[in-house]
């Protein structure tokens, strides 16, 4: 038996020294602060669009809408389930069952349309808040905001990253973003103490 390596992983302590050289905080103390202000802030943004979509009521879901967001999902989990029943070595099937709980192609389609339908309230209950408050994403907070997500997919710049993606898919991710922020900015905690 020839062994060719021998690693040990190492997890180093949280220290003062690491947390300013390796992750920008002067302090452990600053840096699980801001993690725990960041845990905050997204379950808050989350509640609120719970409580959003709990208190509002769709008279009438676009079909055309519905059908496109079901096609979309049947085909996301379709695509993955595909990928890795290769991976697995096992048929679509079982693969889609054992990564996603949904035994048949009839439990797919009742979940996709579910799902679809919650989607497309989230969409017009949000247009419906824009509408209703006068939001328009200029564009200067477009480029600004749709800069911060191409840095995060590894673009330099927003050309390159329309390119890829579509401007109009882009813009309707900035738009979303945009109609929450003022939500959340326009929302108060209140403290059950």
């Amino acid at each position: 038996v020839t062994v060719n390596s021998v690693q040990q992983k190492v997890i180093p302590e949280l220290t003062d020294d690491f947390v300013k050289e390796n992750l920008g905080f002067d302090t452990v103390e600053e840096y699980e602060t801001a993690l725990y202000n960041v845990r905050n802030e997204e379950a808050f943004y989350e509640q609120i669009i719970t409580a959003l979509m709990e208190t509002s009521m769709v008279k009438n879901y676009p079909a055309d809408l519905v059908e496109q967001e079901k096609r979309s999902i049947i085909d996301y989990y379709t695509y993955y389930a595909e990928m890795y029943s290769m991976y697995f070595g096992m048929d679509v099937e079982t693969t889609m069952a054992y990564m996603f709980g949904l035994e048949s192609q009839e439990a797919l389609e009742n979940f996709a349309e579910e799902y679809a339908y919650d989607i497309v309230k989230e969409q017009l209950v949000l247009s419906e808040v824009a509408v209703q408050e006068g939001l328009i994403v200029s564009e200067e907070e477009y480029q600004n905001r749709a800069l911060v997500y191409a840095l995060d997919y590894g673009y330099s710049d927003v050309a390159s990253f329309e390119v890829d993606y579509g401007a109009e898919a882009i813009l309707d991710v900035v738009t979303t973003d945009y109609i929450i922020d003022y939500i959340v900015s326009q929302s108060t905690i209140i403290s059950s103490r």
